[in-house]
């Protein structure tokens, strides 16, 4: 029933109305309110709908603005952000983007370090007993390295994922480089070993193509070796034997290696080609050449002897008596004219039989003369002169004559002899006539004194022999081929290798190695060329089980003793020039830019921070105190907390050298950077020097000019003068006379960056002032 009474109500257009408010009726048209296209409840959906693309733009503008933000930082404020592992922002998506950029920073700068660290394990393959080893040494630095870094960056979550995400990256990626080297190396170092034992092999008189096909038939059976590889290994090994074999004077065992290569099968038929081919012909050629060459010069040698001593054996004749040493003096001619000779065959028998007889002076020369022509270009007891004989005596003969034609003129009267005060005084002054005229015979001497015609004393004789003792190393062919350029070369090689394992220190960038290795290279040349003529003089070598004096020794003996003699020499000189580039260019980073000529007092700062001591008050803004403040709180050492640290210089507080030779061994074990630089800011190393602490300074990136490195001025002047100064002097003036002890003190000079005197008097004068 319909009533007046109206009620009024809200009204919201945006409700939904459940049902119409007037029902149809037959016969009746119903208007109906039309549905509206949204709600309450569609409008907060919708509003949830648009809150990631909100969320997500303001994310974006954090990312961005992270990028930028870290984009314009300086070192110092990034490596400020890297001791702070707080939340650097709460906007949306700029922490995990900055924390990101910071540990990709970190990653870029470092990868080279990091994966030097693991290649140097890679490097020597013989230094693991098995590949267990070696993964054990991966594994270990692996962990060393998580330490480090994760002591470096902290605990903030964003950092700790950034750093998950690039360090496996990195380390899957250089682990597996590594090992790939490891492998690589491993077959090489086995190759290797086998190409030494081939070499070994043919040395000791092997059959050069049995030992090749042996030396092939292993290699091949190595894992990893294919043909190629065999092959390659194949050429390389037989070129460096016939090479070395060539360079000791063994021509015929050098052509046998060559040859065999060159003939060997590898499948029927099938033998070395192309390129290498070519190259091991060259190398057969150049043996042949080197033998015809050296054939050359051992007859022009040895004709040139025979005339030197024919030539005194002339004078020796002329004197009234002949004496013992001239019939040696015969025998020797006689053995160098004709090798093989009988000297107590019939022939030579009668001869000195007749020679004895015979009174005049100048008959006995020509019946030596005539006897000299037989050896050289007839028969002796039933044999005839060979080639090599008749060769020379052609080269001789007019010495012969032109002897016999001077003695005709020289009287015996004349060379009856000289007085013992005469002989003495030649005697004297012999050793420095010879040596300064190669050339000349002890008879010109005689003449030079104005004893012009007298028999050459026996004395006289022995210097003028020992002078010339060393005139076979002109023919060996290893000091033939030495030259100056071969001392710069290795001097460069081995000042490349060191400049390029240390690259990032900043005393190797663009370094000039030639006229670096130049600039040594003539001196050390000089000395080498003494070593050796004195070896030459005095060595010792083995020669059929026995050890005799190199002079004595057959040629192909003394040759090889003198070629490995200059390789051990060459080393030795370049181990010391190496030490000493070191300390010239290794840790320049350890010196501050201040001249050498400036004061101390500009020496002993860094940065504007003083060195002064603590006194236990608070720590100034940009003193040690200050910067190490941090890292001496909360710590396990005893002697870096903070509370200590104030009591030090009160006297209420003094740690004991060993507390302090433990700690240094401790920061160094465990790699504990922050610990280390507070430990040699506040104490240095006051319990007494340590060869170590080069290696501190550098992994602490701390100078000789923060760090008091003696214990006291007593130990501090004992080192500089007694130890440092007289090794730096020797080195640079005597290098072959350093001791082993002695190199290695050299060494820890180097590893200071001391060179010579003005780096050692800096390195004085920068430490005695901690010890004032």
């Amino acid at each position: 029933m319909a009533t007046d009474n109206r009620v009024q109500v809200s009204y919201d257009p945006s409700e939904i109305t459940l049902a119409p408010t007037v029902q149809q009726t037959r016969g009746s048209g119903t208007v109906v309110q039309a549905m509206p296209q949204t709600n309450q409840a569609l409008n907060f959906a919708r509003a949830l709908n648009q809150v990631p693309q909100i969320l997500g733009a303001a994310k974006n503008i954090g990312q961005k603005q992270a990028v930028e933000d870290f984009s314009q930082m300086t070192e110092a404020e990034k490596k400020a952000a890297m001791a702070d592992d707080k939340k650097i922002s709460r906007w949306l998506g700029y922490d995990k983007t900055f924390q990101e950029e910071l540990v990709k920073d970190h990653f870029v700068r470092t990868k080279g370090d990091i994966t030097q660290r693991f290649t140097n394990l890679a490097a020597n393959p013989a230094a693991y007993g098995s590949d267990a080893e070696f993964d054990t040494a991966i594994t270990e630095e692996k962990q060393a390295l998580i330490g480090e870094l994760q002591e470096k960056f902290g605990n903030n979550p964003n950092r700790v994922m950034a750093l998950n995400a690039f360090g496996d990256k990195i380390m899957t990626e250089v682990i597996g480089q590594t090992t790939e080297m490891y492998e690589t190396n491993k077959i090489n170092y086995t190759l290797d070993i086998k190409g030494s034992h081939l070499a070994d092999e043919i040395k000791d008189g092997a059959d050069p193509t049995v030992a090749i096909k042996s030396y092939l038939e292993e290699i091949k059976s190595l894992d990893g070796v294919d043909n190629k590889l065999a092959k390659a290994n194949f050429v390389v090994h037989t070129s460096a034997i016939g090479t070395e074999l060539k360079n000791n004077g063994q021509y015929a065992e050098a052509k046998k290696v060559i040859q065999a290569a060159l003939d060997y099968e590898f499948y029927k038929g099938a033998k070395i080609s192309g390129k290498d081919r070519q190259d091991l012909s060259n190398i057969l050629d150049a043996i042949e050449r080197g033998q015809e060459a050296d054939t050359e010069r051992k007859t022009s040698s040895i004709a040139t002897e025979v005339r030197r001593a024919s030539e005194n054996v002339g004078y020796s004749l002329k004197r009234k008596e002949i004496k013992d040493a001239s019939i040696n003096q015969i025998k020797d001619v006689f053995t160098l004219l004709r090798p093989n000779i009988d000297l107590e065959g019939e022939s030579v028998s009668t001869f000195f039989e007749t020679l004895k007889s015979t009174e005049d002076p100048q008959a006995r020369i020509s019946l030596y003369n005539d006897f000299l022509l037989e050896l050289g270009q007839g028969t002796i007891d039933g044999k005839p002169a060979s080639d090599f004989s008749k060769e020379i005596f052609n080269l001789s003969s007019q010495n012969f004559l032109d002897t016999q034609i001077k003695l005709n003129s020289v009287t015996p009267e004349s060379i009856s002899g000289l007085s013992d005060s005469q002989v003495k005084n030649l005697s004297v002054q012999a050793y420095d006539f010879f040596t300064a005229n190669p050339n000349a015979l002890p008879e010109q001497m005689l003449a030079a004194y104005n004893f012009d015609g007298a028999s050459v004393p026996v004395e006289l004789q022995k210097i003028y022999e020992e002078v010339h003792a060393t005139d076979y190393i002109a023919e060996v062919p290893a000091f033939q081929s030495l030259s100056e350029s071969d001392v710069t070369n290795r001097l460069k090689l081995s000042f490349g290798a060191t400049a390029k394992l240390n690259r990032t220190q900043k005393g190797f960038r663009d370094l000039n190695l030639m006229g670096e290795s130049s600039a040594r290279s003539n001196s050390i040349f000089s000395l080498l060329q003494e070593d050796i003529r004195e070896f030459a003089r005095n060595g010792i070598v083995k020669q059929d089980g026995k050890d005799i004096s190199i002079i004595d020794a057959d040629p192909a003996v003394r040759n090889k003793a003198i070629g490995d003699f200059i390789n051990a020499q060459m080393d030795e000189y370049v181990e010391i020039e190496n030490e000493l580039f070191k300390g010239r260019n290794l840790l320049v980073g350890l010196y501050d830019e201040t001249p050498l000529t400036g004061s101390v007092a500009d020496l002993v700062t860094d940065e504007g921070i003083p060195l002064v001591p603590f006194d236990g008050s608070d720590a100034v803004e940009g003193s040690i105190e200050k910067e190490i403040e941090e890292t001496v709180d909360d710590t396990k050492y005893e002697h870096i907390k903070y509370s200590n640290v104030k009591k030090l210089n009160k006297g209420q507080y003094i740690p004991t050298p060993q507390t302090l030779t433990d700690a240094y061994e401790s920061h160094r074990k465990n790699s504990e950077t922050d610990e280390l630089t507070a430990t040699m800011l506040i104490y240095g190393y006051r319990h007494g020097f340590d060869p170590k602490s080069a290696d501190d300074l550098k992994r602490s990136n701390l100078g000789i000019n923060e760090v008091r490195l003696f214990r006291d001025r007593e130990e501090f002047v004992n080192i500089i003068n007694n130890q440092w100064s007289p090794v730096l002097s020797k080195a640079s003036n005597d290098p072959d006379s350093l001791t082993d002890e002695e190199k290695e003190t050299l060494k820890i000079l180097t590893s200071f960056g001391i060179s010579n005197d003005a780096t050692l008097q800096y390195f004085a004068t920068v430490q005695a002032d901690f010890l004032q």
